[in-house]
């Protein structure tokens, strides 16, 4: 699984920077695009296997880094809903809500997302279902009243989902 992930994200990548693939001495396949200001958003509802950080993080960021290295302007949002909600949490709310010493295991990766231009958006009924509020979020990362209903908005609004 992780490498058919791994070899979509290197896919996009190829179209996104114009490459040619070499398949063999004979064959050629060209993969080039022209992707001007996407606009993308990212469903980030579930945790990886271990259960301490969320699936699809990393390819948001590897999605971002290769707009970036090329100079692709754009708009990425990234909305956390389901099981996904905690990793949005600051350090202390964690530890206190899920009784731990640790802090939040994504906090880095999110941060580092949000300095990369990625908006963060989580689900306020996600936080609630746990004992969160809005008070206990990372800085910048922006509630919305339904996840899913966001990303269909987002969608209506000309956005590209991705399902990490």
């Amino acid at each position: 699984m992780k490498l058919r992930i791994w070899l979509g994200i290197a896919a996009v990548a190829g179209c996104l920077l114009g490459m040619t693939a070499q398949t063999s001495a004979e064959e050629k396949v060209l993969m080039s695009v022209s992707v001007r200001a996407p606009k993308v958003v990212f469903n980030i509802r579930a945790a990886d296997a271990s259960g301490n950080y969320p699936s699809g993080i990393t390819e948001v960021k590897v999605f971002a880094d290769i707009l970036r290295k090329n100079n692709i302007s754009s708009n990425l949002v990234a909305v956390f809903h389901n099981e996904t909600g905690r990793f949005v949490l600051n350090d202390e709310s964690y530890n206190r809500i899920f009784k731990v010493n640790t802090g939040n295991p994504a906090k880095s990766a999110i941060l580092e997302l949000q300095k990369s231009g990625v908006k963060i958006e989580v689900c306020y009924k996600e936080l609630k279902r746990f004992g969160g509020g809005t008070r206990d979020l990372l800085p910048s990362v922006v509630p919305t009243i339904q996840g899913l209903l966001r990303i269909v908005e987002l969608s209506q609004q000309g956005y590209t989902i991705i399902q990490p």
